[in-house]
């Protein structure tokens, strides 16, 4: 390789790392001066009354009290006559259907 192509080897790949590490920052610009001109916030609004966690924890603890009360009365131990569950017959149906 000749020192003019390694020269013009070096200088593409200089101008491609700076075309790809100024990317971010010229996918922000847009988004600052929207919100500039705009105000707050840049994509959409969204009011939120109860946030996904809280949502989980209540029902988290609406499965746990259930769990509870059924250990707690013994409901869905044993089947009605007997000490325990039968054995379960399967569906009948081959594997591969449903």
């Amino acid at each position: 390789m000749t020192q003019s192509h390694h020269r013009a080897k070096r200088t593409l790949d200089v101008a491609v790392s700076l075309l790809v590490l100024t990317m971010p920052i010229r996918a922000a610009t847009p988004l600052v001066a929207i919100r500039i001109r705009l105000g707050s916030p840049v994509l959409f609004r969204q009011t939120r009354l109860f946030t996904a966690s809280t949502t989980a924890f209540v029902s988290d603890l609406k499965i746990l009290r259930g769990t509870a009360r059924s250990v707690a009365r013994q409901d869905g131990i044993s089947a009605a006559g007997h000490a325990k569950m039968p054995k379960f017959p399967g569906t009948g149906k081959p594997e591969g259907e449903r």
